[in-house]
């Protein structure tokens, strides 16, 4: 298949999160996996380092987190791409990062972009922790830099909404 024959939306989502090799993306089941299971096979199938992320989208919103967040350097911010896997197509999941904060606190952001403009609209309807709008439009190195700075920031506000940090300590608890 060409790249003109791909609809735009799937260009965009893979010049953002790029791809799991396709012959893992085979061995994975052909009905619904359960969210846990669907992540851990993503996990399990990344052949690059996640602290190393894959894409140029993937490594400025890397280090514009480890800035914005303090943290220590990109290992503590690894990167998953989950396109046309069953996270993507079951949970409505792009991408998620796991962000190590400290000794035993590791938190999961998950992440799903859009090119349609009523979907994003709707955001607060799909699973992902945060769903954000990117066009055509956006796909420069500079447009690219300033999408991954503006969701790093939305990222940090996304984990620290006093719901969030509610859910993090009852789950801290039991």
């Amino acid at each position: 298949m060409n790249m003109f024959e791909i609809p735009m939306g799937q260009r965009i989502e893979r010049r953002l999160f790029g791809l799991l090799d396709e012959e893992i993306r085979a061995q994975e089941p052909a009905c619904y996996q359960g969210y846990y299971a669907s992540q851990e096979f993503v996990k399990a199938g990344t052949l690059w380092k996640p602290s190393w992320a894959q894409t140029e989208f993937l490594c400025d919103l890397q280090r514009n987190l480890v800035e914005k967040m303090r943290l220590r350097d990109t290992s503590c911010v690894e990167c998953y791409t989950s396109l046309y896997t069953n996270l993507d197509r079951y949970h409505g999941i792009d991408a998620f990062l796991v962000i190590t904060l400290g000794p035993g606190k590791i938190e999961t952001v998950t992440l799903d972009v859009t090119a349609r403009e009523d979907k994003f609209e709707r955001r607060k309807e799909y699973s992902a922790n945060i769903v954000f709008l990117a066009q055509y439009e956006d796909m420069t190195s500079r447009a690219l830099r300033s999408k991954a700075s503006g969701l790093a920031d939305e990222i940090v506000a996304h984990l620290l909404t006093p719901q969030y940090l509610r859910r993090s300590i009852r789950y801290a608890r039991s």
